[in-house]
């Protein structure tokens, strides 16, 4: 998909959910708002997130990740989905997500799903198991909050909270299907890094 057509699609405002009105941001079908169509779920598979991205010709030991996870869920609580994310420390980008459990083979999607330009940078995490079992350990190191080496993945993922109820911990707005869920947040990345990407280009 073109940039021009990411940007059409990407209407300032379209995928802001406001806090206040959480009562009525389920995916429930109401009078208001009609289901979703498969038609709109077709245009989400055909986003590509490397179309959204800078790839600078910055050397890799230059590079830094920073890798987090996140709780949320679908329909009901128990119904847990974590969020992977791989962020860009220098332009801010989200290069890479998945969403699963919080086993060894997610992680391993989101390995897999991290661009090969990106894969030879420094990457940061925390004492999750399965980062120390799945990410290359050269130019991997696990940390602590404290050392703020993830400040800025946990601040785009408060980012992420704040602007999409659904993944608010405690909320009455949520997704009634993984598709639904999975989808909102890939339009709200690509968005997000369009944003970034043109205040980095201007």
């Amino acid at each position: 998909m073109s940039l021009r057509s990411f940007e059409y699609a990407f209407m300032p405002g379209s995928f802001h959910e406001d806090q206040s009105s959480r009562n009525s941001l389920s995916d429930a079908p109401s009078a208001s708002r009609p289901p979703p169509s498969s038609a709109g779920s077709k245009k989400v598979a055909a986003l590509e997130l490397e179309d959204t991205l800078l790839f600078p010709e910055v050397p890799d030991e230059n590079r830094i990740l920073e890798l987090d996870e996140l709780w949320s869920f679908v329909h009901r609580k128990s119904e847990k989905v974590w969020v992977w994310l791989a962020l860009c420390r220098e332009a801010r980008l989200v290069v890479a997500f998945v969403t699963g459990d919080r086993s060894r083979r997610t992680c391993e999607r989101l390995w897999r799903a991290i661009p090969e330009s990106y894969k030879g940078a420094t990457r940061y995490s925390d004492f999750w198991e399965a980062y120390r079992e799945v990410i290359p350990e050269d130019r991997h190191e696990a940390t602590g909050k404290e050392e703020g080496e993830t400040s800025h993945v946990e601040y785009w993922i408060n980012t992420l909270r704040q602007r999409l109820s659904r993944f608010v911990r405690k909320t009455l707005a949520f997704s009634k299907s993984r598709q639904r869920h999975h989808c909102c947040l890939k339009l709200f990345i690509c968005r997000y890094n369009l944003e970034r990407r043109s205040i980095i280009l201007q």
